[in-house]
């Protein structure tokens, strides 16, 4: 499956959005994409994902449109078309979608609309066409600029404004473009009032151009081209809130994986007691050894009593003290003990709490592919699809998140990648 964002050895020799605009905010929408497959693998099938809610879906292939579908996903669509004649190594294919969109114009104070569309932004050559409703113009709301991004250029067909992008778009989200008109005057199917309306128009364009030269000199124009670029920061608010959520996600990330850096500190600083207590012990018993062959020893030398007679009280006064410190030793050998299995319940309940501390992190959806996992032993993305309904690009996006915290990996088990939990997680269920 292609998804218009990804794809090595996949490039967009064309890529062109056509918004044809009327008068009651309606956008009909042309998007036409020519693909060249550098790839070994033929392109079946392609995913394009819409940022809003369409209507009257239409789409043209020159390889043959077997099938074609929208789904609503948190207020974007998801457009798979499945092709006919899949596009081979070499080869070339054109798509073309059409359809309508009413979320994309909202009304303004004084009659003023403003324009917004974002369409997926991927390595190609670009082209973004606006044709705004017959008799509208492009007007300057206070603190706005009446149309960005720049690089566009203004043009007419005779009867209404066009506005065109060109340029070459990168590895980036998205590309948003908004214009702000209103409607002058209504449509006049008389040739020649029209006529005299577009060289109206046009005189009122050339006077605004001019107006606009004449005043970038001013310094209250600078002032206003400063309101008007903090407008365009408010406008992006939303956006910027985002990314400090996503910001702070990190954040908290960065602070749990330091807080289990820590925790794998202080348990390497536990088995390095613990292995030093071993050795403590194993000196004691050593200790402990030498004093029981002493106690023989001592044992042998009293059955000679007859002999040593003047030798015994000695003995038994070794033998006293070697028994106090066999007792002070046996002392030691328990407290040692006890300090042992305290330790190894603390690590027992760290082991027992870890799972918990990771599973705290996750979002539910990352929790259900966890679990679905550990259930299943292995897995195929395609089966986290099929059994949890999330679409293919989320769980592609979730699996890989997971892959890169060390929480999953793949195997490849004949020609069929799974997913398995990896070793660390698989010793938390143990």
């Amino acid at each position: 499956m292609l998804f218009l964002n990804t794809g090595f050895g996949i490039s967009f020799e064309k890529y062109e959005v056509v918004c044809d605009v009327d008068a009651n905010n309606n956008v009909h929408e042309t998007i036409t994409l020519l693909i060249f497959n550098n790839n070994s693998e033929d392109i079946k099938d392609i995913t394009y994902i819409v940022p809003q809610t369409l209507k009257n879906l239409e789409v043209y292939s020159d390889r043959g449109v077997k099938s074609y579908s929208a789904k609503l996903i948190e207020g974007a669509t998801e457009i798979y078309i499945e092709l006919e004649n899949p596009i081979k190594k070499g080869e070339r294919g054109e798509i073309k979608l059409e359809f309508d969109s009413n979320n994309l114009v909202w009304d303004k104070e004084n009659g003023e609309k403003l324009l917004s569309i974002s369409v997926p932004a991927v390595k190609s050559k670009f082209e973004l066409i606006i044709k705004l409703p017959p008799g509208a113009a492009v007007v300057s709301p206070q603190g706005f600029l009446s149309i960005t991004p720049q690089g566009y250029v203004v043009d007419t067909d005779g009867k209404r404004i066009v506005i065109k992008w060109e340029k070459v778009l990168e590895n980036e989200k998205s590309f948003t473009a908004t214009v702000a008109y209103a409607i002058i005057t209504k449509p006049i199917t008389n040739n020649t009032l029209t006529y005299g309306f577009v060289g109206v128009s046009l005189l009122l364009m050339i006077s605004i151009i001019f107006l606009v030269i004449t005043t970038r000199k001013n310094k209250l124009y600078k002032n206003k081209i400063s309101e008007m670029q903090n407008e365009i920061e408010n406008l992006s608010k939303i956006l910027e809130k985002k990314d400090e959520e996503v910001k702070k996600l990190n954040e908290i990330n960065n602070l749990l994986n330091n807080d289990l850096k820590n925790v794998n500190k202080n348990i390497e600083a536990y088995k390095k007691e613990i292995l030093e207590k071993d050795n403590e012990i194993e000196k004691i018993k050593e200790e402990y050894e030498k004093c029981l062959r002493k106690i023989e020893e001592l044992k042998k030398e009293l059955s000679k009593i007859d002999e040593i007679k003047d030798e015994l009280e000695a003995y038994k006064e070794l033998s006293e003290r070697y028994k106090k410190e066999l007792e002070t030793l046996k002392d030691s050998i328990n407290k040692k003990d006890e300090y042992i299995k305290m330790l190894e319940n603390k690590i027992k309940e760290y082991e027992s709490n870890k799972r918990d501390i990771l599973m705290n992190v996750l979002t539910d959806e990352e929790k259900e592919i966890i679990d679905l996992i550990a259930k299943h032993g292995s897995i195929t993305q395609k089966e986290i699809v099929e059994i949890t309904g999330m679409t293919k690009p989320k769980v592609s996006r979730l699996v890989s998140d997971l892959e890169q915290r060390g929480i999953i990996k793949k195997i490849k088990i004949g020609r069929i990648n799974k997913l398995i939990l990896s070793e660390d997680v698989l010793k938390e269920n143990d």
